[in-house]
C-alpha cells in the first residue's frame, strides 16, 4: 500500500485540490521533498523510487505557485518607516547600506 497522496497533496498545496496537485506529478513530488515531512519524503521515495524523484526535480517548474515560494527581493522593498520606533529606523538604514 503506497502514501495517502491526498492527504499528503493537501499539506503541501494547500491552495489547490488534492487531485489537481496529484495530477501534475513531478510538481506534486517537488513540493513533498521541499514541504513535506521526513517520513513523507520516505514515503514517496519507497512508493515511486529515487530515480522518478530525482526526474521530477529536474523537471518541475523552478516556481511552483506557492505563496511559501516567492522570495521577496529585499533591493526594491521600501519599508513604512513612519511607523517604526526610532532604534529600528536607524537599523534599517544600516541594513540596506549593506545591501
Amino acid at each position: 500500500m503506497g502514501p495517502d497522496l491526498h492527504r499528503l497533496a493537501a499539506r503541501v498545496a494547500w491552495w489547490d485540490t488534492p487531485a489537481h496537485t496529484v495530477s501534475r506529478l513531478d510538481d506534486f513530488l517537488a513540493r513533498v521533498m521541499t514541504l513535506g515531512t521526513w517520513d513523507d519524503v520516505n514515503a514517496i521515495e519507497a512508493f515511486y523510487g529515487a530515480s522518478r524523484l530525482r526526474q521530477a526535480l529536474q523537471s518541475a517548474s523552478r516556481r511552483r505557485g506557492s505563496p511559501a515560494d516567492a522570495t521577496p527581493d529585499v533591493s526594491t522593498f521600501e519599508p513604512r518607516l513612519d511607523i517604526l520606533p526610532p532604534a529600528q529606523r536607524r537599523l534599517w538604514n544600516e541594513f540596506r547600506g549593506a545591501i
